[in-house]
């Protein structure tokens, strides 16, 4: 398989294209758009992708906060010379909210950031599908899971190699594996949600938010979004305050309250008959993060992949058997 240089892809579409700062997929850049800052998304690695992302980001104009596409191409080459699959969107006023919330946030920000990730998941939810599964498609629909997904226990099984060389062990009776397990049979025991659009990767780092008022200006990246269960997005939110061992830093502080408090208060709110109250959702949301920091957990800490997620997800797992 020929080696891509996707620096010098990047640079057939902006003007002096750098590696985007978190971006790492390894396949986002950063430059000018004639003379207009702005990003592009190669797709290298999953070129049918890029059909998905474009028409979920139509599908969303207007319900939820987005960068602005400036040109996009989505039809995979037939020759080796062509580009490859790309969007380019232009950069968004502001900052990354994990930058935001590891540093001097002022509190009523970060507790009105929280409300507003609250929001958008409420718009996130009204995307409904009538099953699990990949998205696929110009005009997405939904797939089936591999068999692996069919639960946390075979999905690290199936994840076994990278997992064992992360010194995670997933051994039969380990203790990670018996907390999957728990996580498992509990998952078997909530009622099914309607399948609604997950963002599959929603945390600070794709999020671009006003430093000053918490306002979310845009939620980026949209290569993970699946149809499933809106609680895991609401398990990724969480997992950078669990992942401080001692959350007493404000800004964090103060964006759990505000999200898991306005999630309680929509929750109650939108309670009927035909849409009960979640059991235990705090805990179905963890549970459901689960099949992300596995993936996290396993990949490699060499090359384009990130080395902050995969090191805070691996650290989360370890402790996984004694959280609470």
């Amino acid at each position: 398989m020929p080696v891509v240089d996707a620096l010098a892809l990047a640079g057939r579409v902006l003007h002096d294209p750098q590696p985007a700062v978190g971006g790492f997929s390894g396949e986002t850049f950063s430059g000018l758009w004639f003379r207009e800052r702005a990003y592009v998304r190669l797709y290298l690695r999953d070129p049918a992708r890029a059909q998905v992302d474009l028409a979920l980001i139509h599908l969303l104009e207007g319900k939820v906060p987005l960068a602005k596409v400036l040109t996009a191409v989505t039809e995979v080459p037939t020759s080796t010379a062509a580009m490859p699959p790309h969007v380019v969107t232009a950069a968004v006023p502001g900052q990354r909210a994990d930058a935001l919330l590891s540093g001097e946030m002022f509190v009523p920000a970060a507790q009105a950031l929280g409300r507003q990730c609250t929001r958008l998941l409420a718009a996130l939810r009204q995307v409904r599908f009538d099953n699990t599964g990949p998205l696929v498609g110009r005009y997405p629909t939904v797939d089936h899971w591999p068999a692996e997904y069919a639960s946390l226990t075979a999905f690290a099984r199936y994840l076994e190699p990278g997992l064992s060389k992360a010194g995670l062990d997933v051994g039969p009776h380990s203790p990670l594996m018996s907390a999957l397990g728990a996580a498992d049979a509990r998952l078997a025991g909530n009622q099914p949600l309607v399948p609604s659009l997950v963002h599959g990767d929603l945390n600070g780092k794709n999020m671009i938010v006003d430093p000053n008022t918490g306002r979310l200006r845009a939620v980026l990246d949209w290569e993970h979004a699946y149809a499933g269960d809106w609680l895991a997005d609401l398990g990724n939110l969480l997992r950078g305050v669990e992942a401080v061992r001692r959350p007493t830093q404000s800004a964090t502080v103060a964006f759990r309250d505000g999200l898991v408090g306005s999630t309680h208060e929509t929750l109650t709110g939108e309670r009927t008959a035909h849409s009960p109250l979640p059991q235990d959702w705090l805990t179905r949301a963890r549970d459901r993060d689960l099949f992300a920091l596995l993936e996290l957990a396993a990949r490699p800490l060499t090359g384009a992949q990130a080395t902050a997620p995969v090191v805070q997800a691996r650290d989360l797992l370890a402790r996984r058997p004694t959280l609470r």
